[in-house]
């Protein structure tokens, strides 16, 4: 049994039944059917439907906020803007697609030659609560208008975000087979995994889940895109904009309640800078409201359950007393956390090496650009970097020392529809988004004449 908590309330939102073994079986052969016709379509006639899904969406984006707000506790101005990132994601493959996904045609001395992009075929994803729609978007519409179908596994805590972008996408192409929700517990992956019939998986998640996805797929030899944890570090220099770092702090590891991926979550200052930004932003952080994600006003809704809020709690006491000293105290009732703040001076603190998941910023200090850099590296994770200054060459220069997919300048670290992301180390790997995101879902066709 699937259960999903409103982790404000405390209380049941819904509760859902696993399909067993014969319901996925018929799932995979409904996708494999659909596959066939689905993947000779052209890029043009998969797109159509895309724009019937846009307006879909435009006519319930309230009704998918609530939805997150309910079932993981994101507060609702920013589910608002999630699922309008997910119109985005739509807008941008409709019209981009065809030119991504165009034949190449070359000439050797001896020969034509063409380079088709064809789909592999049926794609699993495994999706995580925190995003719980832009998640699904960023790897199934690329997926679909390549021409593969998509089967997800999302997490228990979203399901009934799951069913609401299953009937989306089902209504917009008027077919059942394109994409369709698997109500199964982890331990049931390995059983869609095994199946001949599904090609890859794409997983949004933990270490320790990209560890076992990528173990499942290796056994059974498929493609895997694994998105997973990560610490990105913001770096502000002694001349950076006071105004531009505190939005960036407030927006780069307060948005989603600090449970974000890439969230700034390190946050070097130069020691010039040092007393102002903090005073800054622990006055910027009293005008947050604090509470029931459904109220509108709200900026920090809780975690997505007691287990995640009592697990920052721990490590945040812990930093404590490995030597941080508290600037904005963080407190905990139930699966609520206030946003805290605090100073390390030693990068083997705990809350300095480990991700933290929700609304608490470390912030260290730093005097000069060799020791920023080396503080800046983590031994495990590679998603971005966001500098904060008005001489971005200075840094540029130093930018092969900088070993990260993204580096920002005087923003925050963010995905977006039509730029390539991704991780290194144990952060992941293979490529989301943009021109070399859908055609990761795909294979080159050679042909010669």
């Amino acid at each position: 049994m699937l259960r999903s908590i409103d982790p404000y309330r405390q209380t049941l939102v819904a509760k859902y039944d696993n399909d067993t073994s014969e319901d996925l079986l018929k799932k995979i052969k409904l996708s494999e059917k659909t596959g066939m016709k689905w993947s000779r379509w052209s890029v043009e006639e998969r797109v159509h439907g895309l724009h019937q899904l846009i307006g879909i969406i435009q006519n319930n984006k309230e009704v998918w906020a609530e939805m997150m707000a309910r079932e993981m506790g994101k507060p609702l101005s920013q589910g608002i803007a999630e699922v309008e990132k997910c119109i985005s994601l739509c807008l941008h493959y409709a019209e981009k697609a065809h030119a991504y996904l165009a034949p190449q045609q070359l000439w050797t001395s001896s020969e034509k030659v063409t380079i088709l992009r064809k789909p592999y075929g049926i794609w699993l994803g495994i999706m995580p609560w925190n995003f719980p729609m832009w998640q699904v978007f960023r790897f199934a519409i690329p997926a679909l208008i390549a021409g593969n179908t998509v089967l997800l596994k999302h997490s228990q805590h979203v399901t009934g975000c799951a069913l609401l972008i299953e009937e989306s996408i089902q209504k917009a192409w008027m077919n059942e087979g394109l994409f369709q929700v698997l109500r199964i517990a982890s331990h049931q992956v390995d059983e869609v995994l095994s199946h001949p019939g599904v090609s890859g998986v794409s997983l949004t998640g933990s270490e320790s889940a990209g560890r076992s996805v990528a173990a499942l797929a290796g056994r059974n030899i498929k493609m895997s895109i694994l998105e997973l944890g990560g610490s990105n570090a913001m770096i502000v220099d002694e001349h950076a904009d006071l105004r531009l770092v505190i939005d960036g702090i407030v927006w780069g590891r307060f948005n989603n309640s600090g449970q974000s991926c890439i969230a700034a979550k390190r946050i070097l200052v130069h020691e010039s800078r040092w007393n102002e930004i903090q005073i800054a932003l622990a006055e910027r952080i009293k005008q947050f409201k604090i509470g029931d994600p459904l109220d509108k006003e709200t900026f920090i809704g809780p975690l997505v359950n007691v287990d995640a809020a009592e697990h920052l709690e721990k490590q945040y006491k812990l930093g404590i007393g490995q030597g941080a000293e508290v600037i904005v105290p963080m407190m905990r009732s139930q699966a609520l956390c206030t946003p805290g703040v605090v100073a390390v001076h030693d990068p083997k603190n705990i809350l300095w090496q480990e991700e933290t998941f929700g609304p608490l910023v470390v912030l260290m200090p730093w005097n000069d650009m060799k020791q920023c850099l080396s503080l800046r590296q983590h031994e495990h994770y590679a998603l971005g970097t966001s500098i904060y200054t008005p001489n971005p060459e200075v840094w540029m220069k130093k930018s092969d020392l900088i070993h990260e997919p993204i580096i920002v300048f005087n923003n925050i670290v963010k995905s977006s529809p039509h730029l390539p992301f991704g991780g290194l180390k144990k952060s992941g790997f293979g490529t989301e988004l943009g021109e070399a995101g859908i055609q990761s879902f795909t294979y080159p066709q050679v042909i010669q004449f």
